[in-house]
């Protein structure tokens, strides 16, 4: 290799990761995939579960036509800082699928129908 071009490339090497480790985005990103409960709508007694979850495996992996195609419920508690509060938050759902209604504090915040992205 020209001694120029790995002269180069050495001194380019060191200023972009310090340019990676230097640049920051204001955006923080919290992942809520553990501790969540879950109920069918014919269920007695929510079941601890971890997102991704699929709940209709049992009834639907038994080769009939006869699986659960209820409401689900999905519900987690979570804190939000004062500081977090004066700040533009979003949930992200990925694969929550055909109707999605979404509360906070058992306040209906929107209904996705198909269910997709962000909901501010």
């Amino acid at each position: 290799m020209n001694r120029s071009v790995l002269a180069a490339l050495l001194l380019f090497i060191p200023l972009l990761s310090i340019a990676c480790r230097t640049s920051s985005s204001p955006r923080r990103v919290e992942n809520l995939n553990r501790g969540w409960e879950f109920a069918r709508a014919d269920a007695a007694k929510p079941q601890r579960v971890d997102l991704p979850h699929t709940w209709n495996i049992p009834d639907g992996a038994d080769g009939g036509n006869d699986y659960y195609r209820g409401v689900g419920t999905y519900r987690r508690d979570f804190k939000i800082s004062e500081a977090d509060l004066k700040k533009s938050l979003f949930l992200r759902f990925d694969g929550a699928a055909l109707v999605t209604d979404v509360f906070v504090n058992d306040q209906h915040l929107e209904r996705r129908a198909p269910a997709s992205s962000a909901i501010p």
